[in-house]
């Protein structure tokens, strides 16, 4: 027995503890000693066909354990996709661990972790749902961990497809075109892909392809040639401005003084007016950006550094503190 159960262990371990039961036959585990396996606790059915194995790494109940099933019970030619695969890229709003393009906390951010995966499966397979469609191909596969998941381009495409609107942290409605928003400034930012392949990617889509219209959509808010946002943080201010009426809101700016010299690129620009995005992950160094600031006052700016909180809890109050500033701003231009 203990022969079977490093057996099986093994033939586990590239699958997140999901096992094919043709991968159990292959080693000589056929429907009787399965069943064994089931009755002392070694083995749980899934579905038909498909087994798992539990031990510390695996967890039954682990995102990681629910996506290697669902890819396994939809077959070998299946895919992670739209918000599993947004997971699995990281993109802002959906990645379950912390990464550096954003400043929110995750259990801060809104994510997928309570959710089923979403599979891509053949057309051949006849298998039909909310979240099982076919892979052609324009699929481009990426990898995680050994799971199959669609490229960036795909999954951008079809994020928007299966989105219901979601509140922010701050109990802001996010509907499916902001958190698009949120992935596509995020993997742009990453140089995970280039405008002219989302394009691409679009037109592989399908002109009626509702996540492909979601993500035309958001690409629409985008000013022509500007640079993405660099943050979680970034991006929300961008879309809380937008929803005040704001919407002439410039990216990553780079800012001369009035002899010409650089002093630097700040996040956000509206006219007169310099908004930073502040957090301890992306502004560590508080004397050199104070002096920063100093320098951008003495050039004629005015400036404007705001936190997660301000924009998602204490919305209404920097709103206020905005429209006083941008009112300033045109004062000062009309004096």
């Amino acid at each position: 027995m203990k022969r079977v159960e490093r057996l099986v262990s093994a033939a586990a371990e590239a699958s997140h503890g999901v096992l094919h039961v043709s991968v159990l036959a292959a080693h000589g585990l056929h429907e009787s000693a399965r069943r064994r396996l089931v009755a002392d606790g070694l083995l749980r059915r899934k579905s038909v066909g498909v087994y798992s194995i539990a031990d510390d790494l695996n967890t039954p109940g682990s995102y990681e354990h629910r996506c290697a099933a669902a890819l396994t019970t939809a077959g070998p030619d299946s895919m992670l996709a739209r918000e599993a695969a947004a997971r699995w890229h990281e993109l802002d709003g959906f990645a379950p661990r912390r990464r550096t393009s954003t400043s929110a906390p995750i259990a801060e951010q809104p994510s997928v972790a309570g959710r089923e995966p979403s599979v891509n499966v053949p057309r051949s397979s006849g298998r039909r749902g909310s979240n099982l469609h076919r892979v052609d191909a324009t699929d481009h596969l990426s990898t995680f961990g050994g799971l199959r998941v669609t490229g960036i381009g795909r999954t951008l495409c079809e994020l928007g497809s299966g989105l219901a609107a979601v509140e922010s942290p701050g109990k802001h409605r996010l509907l499916p075109i902001d958190q698009v928003e949120l992935a596509l400034e995020c993997a742009l930012h990453r140089k995970l892909i280039t405008l002219d392949h989302l394009g691409l990617a679009c037109d592989a889509c399908g002109g009626t392809h509702r996540g492909a219209a979601v993500l035309r959509a958001a690409l629409a808010r985008r000013p022509p040639d500007t640079l993405p946002t660099e943050s979680w943080l970034e991006t929300r201010t961008v879309q809380v401005l937008r929803s005040d009426g704001i919407i002439d809101v410039e990216r990553q700016v780079t800012i001369f003084d009035r002899r010409g010299r650089r002093i630097g690129r700040v996040d956000l620009r509206i006219g007169g007016l310099l908004i930073e995005c502040d957090s301890q992950e992306f502004h560590p160094e508080f004397d050199k950006d104070r002096a920063r600031w100093a320098k951008l006052q003495a050039a004629g700016y005015l400036t404007l550094p705001v936190t997660f909180r301000q924009v998602e809890f204490e919305t209404p109050e920097f709103l206020r503190s905005v429209r006083d500033l941008l009112a300033l701003d045109r004062s000062r231009a009309v004096g």
